[in-house]
């Protein structure tokens, strides 16, 4: 009986935790496929966020200090000593000699992630120097954001990547889209469709306004209050759940496949679970000078006719009202052709590909 395949699965988030949770589906695809799975994460532990039956260790936790990602704290708000640092890499590495994984798989690095590239680095340098190296990939989104230094990273790629596996569907997106220097990493590129966690579409009812945590979900929660006097679904129940202090919530799948209408930003998850249940939506991205992922996806997705988009430059009841009855009266996007196996085709390709014997493995 052969072996099976074994994976290290690197993940930190920093201030949201959708990377924890697109993580943590993927790593139940993994063990769903026969792998056997390590997650190591790095982020304050987010209650409710199932990793399945893949083994979890948790390093010594850090958040970014500010949604400019301009410095790491740990739990108490202080900034991330040298002692912390440390004591993370060391348990990083332990947990790398102790698993002897056949694949390291990096979330978000080298796209992103770079705060942190100290540890990661001396991960990727000693899975390097392993007698019999594992295969190391990066697991990456459909969007990133704008690299200052891509020649750094194309250095990254080439030294340490065997394989960049895009969490998307490049008839919708391609990767040069948000990364330009694709091209010359097209030879290690993989697109493996979207991980999305899906739920069967069921009775619709009510109008689900969504904005996730932090200060800058004030601004949709207080437009979407105000627009739904505005709006011909007035009448209809409203859910709203975000702003400071708002908890992960496992039920979100559930919730987008039982709703009219969902109203939120345009991130990864919520965007993906409400096509995946033939949803409508109504999207405000978060968008700064520098943070256009959002921004990006919500342009594409309302151009394949997936979702109606707000810019949050121009978000105002009237606006957003406007927004909710034009989605309303458009037909659901649920004939639509997007990619939405990247769960399993991932773990379709780590399970076959790096257990194939070597001459199979090109």
């Amino acid at each position: 009986m052969s072996r099976a395949v074994s994976v290290l699965f690197y993940v930190q988030h920093l201030l949201g935790c959708g990377h924890a949770k697109r993580a943590a589906t993927l790593a139940r695809h993994l063990v769903g496929h026969g792998v056997d799975v390590t997650v190591v994460t790095g982020g304050v532990p987010v209650p409710g966020i199932d990793f399945g039956d893949a083994r979890l260790v948790q390093l010594p936790p850090l958040r970014a200090a500010s949604s400019s990602f301009s410095g790491l704290v740990d739990e108490t708000g202080a900034p991330a000593s040298d002692l912390i640092l440390d004591a993370r890499r060391a348990r990083l590495l332990g947990t790398f000699r102790a698993a002897a994984p056949d694949v390291v798989l990096t979330e978000h690095f080298p796209f992103g992630r770079r705060q942190l590239r100290g540890e990661i680095l001396a991960l990727l340098d000693e899975a390097c120097a392993r007698r019999s190296r594992p295969w190391i990939m990066a697991s990456v989104r459909d969007v990133v954001v704008p690299l200052r230094d891509i020649d750094q990273c194309l250095d990254w790629i080439a030294r340490y990547f065997d394989t960049v596996l895009v969490h998307g569907d490049p008839s919708l997106i391609p990767f040069e889209a948000s990364f330009p220097a694709a091209a010359r990493i097209a030879d290690k590129i993989r697109y493996t469709g979207y991980i999305v966690e899906a739920a069967e579409p069921r009775d619709r009812n009510e109008i689900l306004v969504s904005s996730g945590g932090g200060t800058e979900a004030e601004s949709l929660i207080e437009a979407a209050r105000a627009a739904r006097a505005l709006s011909k679904a007035g009448d209809a129940p409203w859910r709203f759940l975000g702003g400071l202090g708002e908890t992960f919530r496992n039920d979100m799948p559930s919730l987008l496949a039982g709703c009219r209408l969902s109203i939120s930003r345009a991130g990864y998850n919520t965007l993906l679970e409400a096509v995946a249940a033939g949803t409508r939506a109504v999207v405000v991205p978060f968008e700064t000078e520098r943070e256009t992922e959002q921004a990006l996806r919500a342009t594409r997705f309302a151009e394949a006719g997936l979702c109606t988009v707000v810019r949050q430059s121009e978000l105002t009841p009237a606006r957003l009202a406007e927004a909710i009855d034009s989605a309303l009266a458009m037909p659901p996007p649920d004939r639509h052709t997007i990619d939405l196996d990247g769960g399993d085709a991932t773990a379709r390709f780590i399970a076959d590909r790096v257990g194939a014997p070597a001459a199979l493995r090109a």
